[in-house]
């Protein structure tokens, strides 16, 4: 069975400081910046597809 005073101290082992938290920080922003960049590329692809189809004349 685990004491709990050693469960407090392995867990003062993985608190992380403030480098590490900044650096997950920083990872989290640059993939939500890439999300939203694949997004807004989507979102101009479709919109090219729709003007491609008013110009041709497509109905699907």
């Amino acid at each position: 069975m685990v004491r709990p005073q050693n469960l407090r101290s392995d867990l003062r082992l993985h608190r992380l400081d403030e480098f590490e938290l900044l650096q997950l920080l920083q990872l989290h922003l640059k993939l939500v910046l890439l999300l939203a960049l694949c997004l807004e590329l989507f979102l101009l692809d479709l919109q090219d597809l729709l003007l491609l189809k008013e110009l041709l004349g497509f109905s699907f």
